[in-house]
């Protein structure tokens, strides 16, 4: 389990991102299962505090880049808080997130991701996003995953249950 952590900056100008498990754009497999980023009932359980208006973060709970096969099963992704005050497209949380070029056949399966939260503020223009599963390249199998997100928003966002820009 991976939860009860907050990031600090000093000075708060200081924008950080903060990723629960993460691969480097290199090739191999990528098995992750049974496990639990944030936590199932901590609000904010993970949280990059830095209240910076000025510069990035991003939050996701699972991150891959890696060129080999990718596997995500049976994880709850859940309770993480991004601070930043920003309004900006890079300063988003996602749950799960593939970003390896690859042309493997990933698979994510039967993971319950909920209770992402941006600290923005904005009132004028939604440009912070709420993903659940981010998928920029790659060829992924996304097969009975459980997404909620959206309770408890008072500000402007994007919110994508699944979010496909790439190759997919």
């Amino acid at each position: 389990n991976i939860g009860s952590i907050t990031t600090v900056s000093n000075p708060t100008t200081y924008g950080h991102d903060f990723y629960g498990v993460y691969k480097a754009a290199v090739a191999g497999l990528l098995t992750v299962v049974n496990n639990v980023i944030g936590s199932s009932s901590t609000s904010g359980s993970i949280n990059t505090s830095s209240v910076s208006s000025n510069n990035d973060q991003a939050l996701c709970g699972i991150y891959t880049l890696g060129t080999g096969i990718t596997n995500i099963r049976n994880n709850t992704v859940a309770n993480l808080l991004n601070s930043s005050t920003r309004n900006n497209q890079n300063n988003s949380v996602a749950g799960i997130c593939l970003s390896g070029a690859n042309s493997n056949t990933n698979t994510v399966e039967k993971n319950f991701v909920y209770g992402l939260y941006c600290s923005n503020t904005a009132t004028t223009s939604a440009t912070n996003m709420l993903i659940g599963i981010y998928v920029n390249s790659g060829n992924v199998s996304l097969i009975n995953n459980i997404i909620s997100l959206g309770q408890d928003i008072s500000a402007l966002f994007r919110i994508y249950g699944i979010l496909v820009t790439g190759n997919s």
